[in-house]
Formats: structure tokens, sequence, C-alpha cells
């Protein structure tokens, strides 16, 4: 009876012996011994390939886990990179109006300064103008009253002593006599004009700045071009023009020593443009027709100023259809360029040369109307044609229109 052997050696033998009963009893041993050994290399391999099952399974399993570890932490990343992209713009925002703080905070003490310094100068002024025109009648009275008696004693007296006669030609008496009064009247003039001056210092400096009052924005305006008088002169000879055309307002509720400043900004910058402008300083002249765009003169606009061949500014006030103040300031200067007109709200950008300007003229300009007053400044300006600022506020700050 043949023994159950392993299958390989079954096979080896069958190959090799025909006869397997045949097989000397000699070499079953060998036979057993040689059985044994390839169930026992299969009982191994068995145990390496479930070996290496349990460790793939183990790293299948680690695998997943290390999936899983990265997924939550790429998550967590993704989750920390958004809080930090949003605690950066929160800080990019809080920087940037701690700057607008700042500089309206500078801005607000520079205006308190100079309005505390403005009113000081008018105050020290409005004294001995008082005096002057006090005393000017008096002067007028006196004078006439002289020169009354004076053609009393000529009449009475027509042919002096010659020391008389000699002393009337060393000083030119007729001519004294005739100048007299054109003299006391040119100082009267004089006066009227300080004290107007006084008034619009006093007007422009308006200590109550952190106060909302209502105020009449012609005087507003009137009081800063006062200011802004001498700054008018061309260093060619003459005069930059100003046209007013003042619409029937209401008084406005504003912070008015602010709204001030900010028609202030917008003057100076329209006239030092005018100073500067090559067309009115021997350079080719700018094109007659002008084309419409976006952000540019309207034809409203340009309406107004072609028709004028000299520097001019042009300062118009309504109130709109939407009850709002509108305060347009027009010069015919050479325009902004298109490249930087949106720019030119920003702190610190400025086209001027260094010392000459900060930039912060309109930017402070645009934070009060905006924030301040809860208004509008836009800008439009062609280049070579000219520039119009348009300044738009509540009549009132409670929303009220005030009428």
């Amino acid at each position: 009876m043949q023994q159950s052997r392993h299958r390989l050696l079954q096979r080896q033998l069958k190959r090799y012996v025909k006869d397997l009963d045949a097989i000397p009893p000699e070499w079953q041993q060998l036979l057993s011994a040689v059985d044994a050994a390839y169930n026992q290399a299969d009982d191994d391999r068995a145990r390496m390939e479930r070996t290496l099952e349990l460790s793939s399974q183990e790293l299948l399993a680690a695998n997943t886990d290390l999936q899983q570890v990265l997924a939550s932490v790429e998550q967590q990343v993704a989750e920390r990179t958004v809080d930090l992209t949003v605690a950066n713009d929160e800080l990019a925002e809080t920087l940037q109006q701690l700057q607008q703080t700042q500089l309206q905070l500078v801005q607000v003490e520079k205006m308190s300064s100079l309005g505390q310094l403005v009113a000081g100068v008018a105050h020290e002024l409005n004294n001995p103008v008082t005096f002057i025109h006090g005393n000017l009648r008096y002067v007028t009275e006196y004078i006439g009253d002289l020169l009354q008696v004076l053609r009393q004693y000529e009449q009475a007296y027509p042919e002096p002593v010659s020391a008389v006669q000699a002393a009337m030609a060393d000083v030119d008496f007729a001519f004294i006599t005739a100048d007299i009064p054109r003299v006391v009247s040119s100082i009267a003039v004089g006066a009227e004009r300080i004290d107007k001056i006084v008034q619009a210092l006093r007007t422009f400096s308006r200590l109550d700045e952190a106060t909302v009052k209502r105020v009449a924005i012609d005087d507003c305006l009137e009081s800063t071009l006062m200011v802004l008088q001498g700054n008018l002169k061309l260093s060619g000879g003459g005069m930059i023009g100003l046209q007013r055309v003042y619409g029937e307002l209401p008084e406005v509720e504003c912070y008015a020593s602010h709204l001030n400043q900010v028609f202030l900004n917008i003057l100076t910058n329209a006239i030092d443009a005018l100073h500067q402008a090559p067309k009115f300083t021997g350079a080719p002249e700018c094109v007659e027709d002008l084309v419409v765009v976006a952000g540019g003169l309207s034809q409203a606009d340009w309406d107004v100023l072609k028709v004028h061949p000299q520097p001019v500014i042009q300062v118009r006030t309504q109130v709109t259809d939407g009850g709002d103040l509108e305060v347009q300031i027009l010069d015919n200067a050479d325009g902004i360029p298109t490249a930087i007109r949106d720019r030119i709200f920003d702190p610190f950008f400025t086209t001027k040369a260094v010392g000459d300007g900060t930039g912060l003229g309109l930017s402070t300009a645009y934070q009060v109307i905006t924030n301040l007053h809860g208004g509008s400044l836009t800008c439009r300006s062609t280049p070579g044609f000219g520039t119009a600022f348009v300044i738009r506020i509540p009549l009132s700050q409670d929303g009220q229109i005030l009428r």
C-alpha cells in the first residue's frame, strides 16, 4: 500500500520511478524525510504568506491612517491659512484706518492751530481797524471843516502876505487841498478792504470746528477765496479769473472749519494748476473740440470753460434734485493725466516736487466729505482741457433737509 506523499514528491516519483511498488524499503526513510521537508516548506510558505498578508493589511491600515492624518492636517492648514488671511486683511484694514485717523488727527490739529492763529490775527487786526473806522468819520468831517475855513480865508484874503504865499507854493497848497479828500477816501476804501479780510479770516477760522452748525456755504466759499486772493496773481501779469454761480441755498448743517479746509485744498490745487499750465505760459494751446469720455469733463463743463481764453476758476453751488448740497469747482488748466486720476485721493500721493506738496490735501478732503459728512467727492478731468471737482453733502447731518 502506497503512503500518502506530498504532491510534488509524488510527481517526481511518477516521472523517474516507473514502478512505485518496486521502490526498495531502504528508500522509504529517505522518501519520508523528503516528504516531510516538502510539507515543512509548505507550512513555512503558508506562514510567510500569512505574515506578509498581515503586514500588508497593517501597512494599508497605517497608510489609510496616514492619509487621514494628512487630510486633517491639510484641512487645518487651509483653515489656518484662511484665518491668517482674514486676520491679515483685518490688520491691513485696521492699519489703513489708523493711518487715516492719524492723518485726520494731524490735519485737525493743523487746522485747529491755523484756526487759532488766524482767529488771533483777525482779532488783533480787528481792534485797529475798528479804531480806524471809528475815527475816519471824524477825520473826514474835520478835514471838510478845515477846507471850508481855508476856502473862506482865501475869499476874504485873496492876496495873503508874501511869506504865506511862499509857504503855500512850497507845499503846493492847491494840490494838497484838492488831494486830501481823495486820500481820505482811499484810506476809507483800504480800511473797508481790511475789514472784509478780517471778517473773512474770522469766518474761515471757525474755532467751533468740532460742532455741527448751520452755516451759509456762500460765506464759507467767499472767506476761502478771500484768503487765497493773493495767489490769484499770475507771474507774467494779470489775474486768474473767478466766476461765482451761486444758487439759492438754505443754511447747511456741517462741520464748517473742515468744509473750509476742503474748499481751500481744492481751490489751492486749481490755482497751482493754472499757474503751471503750459497753454497759459506760451506753449501750444489745446484742441478746440472736447471728446467726452468716462471720468472726463462733461460737455456742460467744457461749454463753461471753453469761452475763457485766460485762466479761470468757476465755483457753482446748487441743491440737487435729491436734496443734497452740490459745490462744483472747475478750472481750465491742463487737467489730470488719465493714468493717475484714480489715485489722486490716495494718502501721500502727489505729483508736485519734493517740498511743494505732502499728498494729503485731496485725501483729507475726501475723508472729510465722505466720512465726516456722509457725502461724495468726485473728479472729472480731461487732459488738455481742465478739471472739475464735485462735492455733495446732505443739507442736514441728521438726514432732514433744512429749509
